[in-house]
């Protein structure tokens, strides 16, 4: 008897593991889509100027809860990381330029501990001081960019 529940044990394990990272990065892919509204909503009240920062003041208040307000911002609430169970800010990123960045087959966003983090950043021409467009990735559980798996490259959500 106790053979046969180690054998099933060794056959249902993998399949449950890979389900439970599948579901985690299908969170990941919904946090950044919550930041994307946030950074959307931000721009919209904001004569289409985006964050410069993921901590800018005013962001904050355009996430769920929030009061949608740049003058006087009461923050909302930050989207759960699904392998910390922590509602986390943003981190910044660093995609400089969104169409080569998704032509990538990895990106490597600081490893294991970034596991489940979102990266915002604004996208600044050189010589402008306001952003004309933003990019934002999430991390897998290995800490590397979530791969969009019809394209088998890097999953960016922006405007550009």
């Amino acid at each position: 008897m106790g053979i046969i529940v180690i054998i099933l044990a060794a056959v249902i394990m993998p399949r449950f593991l890979d389900a439970e990272n599948r579901l985690r990065q299908s969170t990941v892919e919904e946090n950044m889509k919550i930041v994307q509204m946030a950074v959307r909503a931000y721009a919209l009240n904001n004569n289409d100027t985006y964050p410069l920062t993921p901590d800018d003041h005013g962001l904050k208040s355009f996430f769920p809860g929030g009061n949608c307000s740049s003058q006087n911002p009461v923050g909302g609430n930050y989207p759960e990381n699904p392998f910390t169970h922590i509602a986390e800010a943003p981190a910044a990123g660093n995609v400089a330029d969104v169409k080569q960045a998704r032509k990538l087959s990895a990106i490597d966003l600081g490893g294991p501990r970034m596991a489940g983090k979102i990266f915002y950043n604004a996208i600044v021409p050189a010589g402008q001081k306001e952003a004309i467009g933003y990019a934002i990735e999430g991390a897998d559980r290995e800490g590397k960019a979530v791969i969009d798996p019809r394209s088998g490259t890097v999953y960016i959500l922006s405007n550009l």
